[in-house]
Order: C-alpha cells, then structure tokens, then sequence
C-alpha cells in the first residue's frame, strides 16, 4: 500500500511538470506515457484518500521544499490540501493552499519577476476558509500582505510594508539627506 501511495505521488508531481511519469515498483523503473497516467489519475476515486496518504504528502512537500524544489512542493502542498479536504478537515486544506502560496513568495523573493497571481489566488481560496486555526488566518494575512505590497494593492495592507521592502529597495526609501 505504500508503495502505491508513494507512486501515485510521485505521478501527480511528474504530471504537473508535463514530463514523462516515472512509476516506481519494487525496484525497477517502469515508464509510463503521461497520457494513460492522467486517465489513471483522473479514475481515482476520493473516498479512498487515507491519512497515510495525507501524511506522505505533507512529508513529500516539505521534503521539496527544505530542499527548494519549490514547483514541486507547491504540487505536493497543493495535494496535501486536495487531501486534508476529503478527510473532511478543511483547515488542512487552509494549511496546505497557505504553504504552496508561501512557496511561490520564496520564490519571489529570490527572482522578483515571478509572477504573485496563483499565490494570491490559493490565499484567497484558504481565507475563505472558517475552519482554518489562528496560526494559518495569521500566515494567510501576513503571505497577502507581502503580495498586495509587491502587486501594487497598497491600500489592501493591513500593516505596515517595511518588512516587505526588498534590500536595494530599502536604500531608496526614507529621509534625503
């Protein structure tokens, strides 16, 4: 059973990438043509999500992202959300939309041209959602505050910008002397 979770992981990243799946059995590598692996995928059925499956993919995701894979942990995050929510646990949905955002902010954060939308779009989907605990409402608020800041939706800030302002940014602003 583990093995096919793993694989089943290990499918949904490799098909959000649009490479070819490499399924893993026992030992050997068995190619398989993204096409058979999106039928696969697409015939899951939800209610046999499990909490080890939950659990893999919470350990893949932050795996990927301690080791700054971020596109890839942004997928696994994104599963662990698709996850927690047929679990019937709605704030691990919150958690796992906050953390695949959050992932697109460090990759802001080191290339200013990445793009601030999808991560916006995830932080509003986890907003909205009630069950999510104080220190997700609080990650939540704080992620879209950095991305209105560097959208340009200033007048959305709930605080202040200063820890937002990028270094070379930084020398630009305050008092001329």
């Amino acid at each position: 059973m583990k093995k096919v979770l793993v694989s089943v992981i290990a499918l949904f990243l490799f098909i959000s990438i649009g490479m070819t799946a490499e399924k893993i059995v026992t030992k050997e590598v068995v190619k398989v043509p993204v096409k058979e692996v999106t039928k696969e995928v697409k015939s899951a059925d939800v209610s046999i999500v499990t909490w080890d499956m939950w659990r893999n993919a919470k350990d893949m995701a932050s795996k990927l992202d301690n080791e700054g894979s971020f596109e890839l942990a942004i997928v696994a995050y994104l599963d662990y959300a698709k996850f927690g929510e047929a679990l019937g646990k709605s704030y691990l949905k919150a958690w796992g939309l906050q953390n695949a955002a959050y992932c697109i902010i460090k990759m802001h954060k080191k290339d200013n041209k990445v793009d601030l939308t999808k991560a916006k779009e995830y932080l509003e989907q986890a907003s909205q959602i009630k069950e999510a605990d104080s220190d997700c409402v609080r990650c939540i608020t704080s992620n879209l505050d950095y991305i209105n800041y560097h959208l340009g939706n200033k007048k959305e800030l709930t605080v202040a910008p200063k820890s937002f302002i990028t270094p070379e940014v930084k020398k630009e602003v305050g008092p001329k002397k």
